[in-house]
């Protein structure tokens, strides 16, 4: 009751449980403002954290980096945030909603996205990814589950509960993320850059656009998995090798490349042949259809 009084106050409605993690609901909401008529009252998501449930590690560390980073960074390709407060064990993140669900729902109702689309997404990420990276934060959980889609089609990364913030010469030891989008360095626990580990995970999110699954099939067995990526034997089936431009296999080939100082960063993406569309017409997009 005290928690439905709290919400009250902040003018939030809760209509329904949309995501349930181990320590963490999401739900959508309605946010009233007497600025607004209640008809005209935006749809937002709100993810309740209770930290009663979690970890010390994630109550001293991961939460207090999430908080920090989320309430530094804004980019139209970075998930909004519009509200965070805090009652006793519990923290309460209020962020956009997208409409569309996320990139791995999409994927596995829609079927293959075209080259063109997922062209156009990566570079939305890539824009993204470039930004983190230049206020020296890597994200850490890049995957087509943490990528959010609007209504009018355009992607946004959310989730930022692994981030960190990172030096330029210095490296990461912590294990965190998903597995099948982790890249061979992490999955052997050597000292890794954040970055470059970063660009491989969007490399398999580019593969997963394209091709509808993970592009190395041992996911289940770590040691095996990256027997897999040490060889790169991630394989394009043949009908979608016909048809997918060289300039796309050659982005997927830099960035899933097993040697970190061989992977491309995100410069060199951006600067590569296959995302050379004017980045202009990109955010056009974007602008004509909203935010």
């Amino acid at each position: 009751r005290s928690e439905h009084n709290l919400l009250t106050n902040k003018g939030i409605q809760l209509i329904e449980l949309i995501g349930q993690g181990s320590y963490s609901k999401v739900y959508l909401c309605k946010k009233f403002d007497r600025s607004l008529e209640p008809a005209k009252a935006p749809v937002i998501a709100m993810k309740i954290v209770d930290t009663s449930k979690t970890s010390p590690e994630y109550i001293n560390k991961f939460l207090p980096r999430e908080l920090s980073i989320i309430l530094k960074i804004r980019h139209p390709h970075i998930i909004r945030l519009y509200l965070l407060f805090q009652r006793k064990s519990k923290f309460y993140i209020c962020m956009r909603y997208a409409e569309r669900g996320d990139l791995l729902e999409y994927v596995l109702a829609s079927g293959l996205i075209t080259e063109n689309r997922a062209r156009f997404w990566a570079s939305q990420l890539a824009k993204a990814i470039e930004y983190l990276h230049t206020m020296n934060i890597a994200h850490r959980d890049i995957k087509t589950e943490n990528i959010l889609i609007t209504e009018h089609f355009n992607v946004k990364l959310c989730d930022f509960g692994f981030s960190r913030y990172f030096g330029n010469e210095e490296m990461s030891s912590t294990f965190c993320g998903s597995v099948s989008y982790s890249p061979p360095e992490v999955l052997q626990t050597k000292p890794y850059d954040v970055r470059k580990s970063d660009m491989w995970s969007l490399g398999v999110v580019i593969f997963v656009m394209l091709v509808k699954r993970l592009p190395f099939i041992e996911t289940d067995n770590p040691k095996a998995l990256l027997i897999e990526q040490l060889k790169k034997s991630y394989v394009v089936p043949p009908k979608m090798d016909q048809v997918l431009s060289l300039n796309c296999k050659k982005v997927i080939k830099h960035l899933l490349e097993p040697i970190p100082l061989k992977r491309w960063c995100i410069e060199e993406l951006i600067s590569s042949q296959w995302l050379a569309m004017d980045f202009r017409f990109v955010y056009e997009y974007i602008i004509e259809n909203s935010i």
